[in-house]
């Protein structure tokens, strides 16, 4: 009976899963950045920056021709200068890449941000409001850590640029909501209690082996002292009616973590710079008022 209880709780929380990080209010206002113009062949400009050493290092390794990803490109215009920049947004490969180049007054083209995953999110576009996009990098290949980062568009000096604005860390096999489906509003927390543990499902176990026997026990990828902040995304009541709380959790020398299979993983050089997603029991959470 045990085992016919556990595994109906396991077919509960997987109707919770999606393929992506919905959570993190999916979108593609990207769309609204691409810009067509009859006046400029895009393959013209596609063909300046493929043979240069960022993609022609990739066609080579993944031994892919060049016109499959011409579909790929678009022209966008992301610090709004009136120039056409290229973007990639696309797979290379098995892996999804996102390039994008800035156009020169001379018409000639230069690398501006070059990194692996695909575009989740992006702002909609106007003349104060530069492009912004979130990189969702997921984990495959025997990997165990995915990556969402949100870059920004900086303009200083009449020179463009992106910085990075804000980075997160999401552990393999996080159960991942679907915030739309139950959207409440953003919640600012702190921890209430000496520790808390981040898990990577809405569920008490600290029995299992969740990633062999190299490993602790428990589905808790992490462990958070008194005081770290964060932010919830979406709350779930088991069938015991715990309060159940998906967060994203601050980290950093102030409220540093232990036991931490980010860290163990050897995946991320410094994992103090990132915040972490997963699910926290509701009685560790003291909620800051706005």
């Amino acid at each position: 009976m045990k085992k016919i209880g556990i595994i109906i709780s396991f077919m509960l929380i997987m109707k919770l899963i999606v393929a992506q990080p919905a959570f993190f209010y999916h979108n593609q206002q990207i769309k609204l950045w691409y810009l067509e113009s009859k006046e400029i062949p895009i393959q013209n400009d596609i063909q300046k920056v493929i043979s240069g050493t960022e993609i022609k290092s990739l066609l080579d390794k993944n031994n892919v021709k060049q016109d499959s990803i011409f579909p790929y490109f678009h022209f966008i215009d992301f610090n709004q200068d009136g120039l056409y920049d290229l973007l990639f947004n696309g797979k290379i490969g098995a892996k999804n890449h996102v390039i994008i180049y800035k156009k020169k007054v001379n018409g000639e083209y230069t690398l501006v941000l070059n990194q692996m995953g695909e575009i989740l999110q992006t702002n909609a576009p106007n003349q104060s409001n530069p492009l912004s996009l979130t990189i969702w990098n997921y984990s495959c290949c025997g990997y165990k850590v995915s990556t969402l980062v949100k870059w920004m568009c900086t303009i200083k000096n009449n020179v463009s640029y992106f910085e990075v604005q804000e980075q997160s860390l999401i552990y393999r096999n996080t159960v991942l909501p679907d915030v739309g489906n139950n959207l409440i509003p953003l919640q600012h927390f702190t921890i209430k209690n000496e520790v808390a543990k981040l898990r990577l499902a809405p569920r008490l176990d600290d029995e299992s082996l969740i990633e062999g026997v190299n490993t602790w026990r428990g589905n808790h990828v992490s462990y958070h002292p008194l005081g770290a902040s964060g932010v919830v995304y979406y709350l779930f009541k088991d069938k015991e009616g715990i309060t159940w709380y998906f967060v994203k959790i601050n980290t950093g020398n102030d409220f540093p973590t232990k036991s931490d299979r980010f860290k163990v993983s050897n995946e991320i050089e410094d994992c103090e710079a990132y915040s972490y997603y997963g699910w926290i029991h509701g009685d560790n959470l003291f909620f800051v008022k706005p």
